[in-house]
């Protein structure tokens, strides 16, 4: 007999999840997959408890996510790249609303997901088709990021966890000369690091509050 696949579906959205139910379900009844079962989360707390303990032969991942309370988890992203490390056979299937090519540089980089898609591209027979390929062990991109990838458009830039944990320390107000209690970095580290971000989302001549919003903006946070 067949294996049956285990899949988790995480999304916010709950008529998004009952759209890839749907989805699932037609492709079982036309044998293009096998029979499965799937687990529901719609945040990063959610998302954390089923995959504890729990191994995936396919995951869908939304990039937009709840944080986890204790604030480790800020997005998909963060879950993908856990599941990439404790579960590096685990296929996982980024579905985003977000089309900045520094996002989508980063989830490249952390993430290398075997399936990526941009939902303004999602339909029922690309979805079918992405998750088909899929588990078969082969890739699919959608034509928004095959673009970005065929034209190299993609940002050069990556957001490290450092980076990151300035960006979300920044959003809960701790000042920059706080950082480096909290962050292992010197001043000179964290002044050098919070200059690139500004020059990145293009804040250089703002405020901290203006960069964490276009962080916010981009999906960052």
């Amino acid at each position: 007999m067949k294996k049956s696949l285990n899949l988790l579906l995480i999304d916010d959205h709950p008529f998004i999840i009952n759209g890839y139910k749907n989805i699932l379900n037609n492709l079982r009844e036309e044998n293009k997959i096998n029979s499965y079962h799937t687990d529901e989360a719609n945040c990063c707390d959610s998302a954390l408890k089923f995959i504890e303990d729990k191994t995936y032969d396919l995951v869908f991942l939304d990039i937009s996510l709840p944080a986890s309370k204790d604030g480790l988890f800020q997005s998909g992203e963060d879950i993908g790249r856990l599941l990439l490390k404790k579960f590096p056979e685990t296929k996982i299937l980024v579905l985003t609303s977000h089309d900045d090519p520094l996002l989508l540089n980063n989830i490249l980089h952390f993430i290398s997901p075997k399936g990526f898609m941009c939902k303004g591209d999602v339909t029922t027979e690309t979805l079918s088709e992405a998750i088909i390929k899929i588990l078969s062990g082969n890739t699919y991109y959608s034509t928004e990021i095959s673009n970005l990838i065929h034209k190299n458009i993609s940002s050069k830039i990556i957001l490290d966890d450092k980076n990151k944990q300035i960006l979300y320390e920044l959003s809960k107000g701790v000042k920059t000369i706080d950082l480096k209690n909290i962050i292992p970095l010197s001043q000179a580290g964290i002044e050098k690091r919070k200059r690139l971000l500004k020059e990145t989302f293009k804040t250089k001549q703002l405020d901290d509050t203006a960069l964490v919003k276009a962080a916010i903006e981009k999906g960052f946070l």
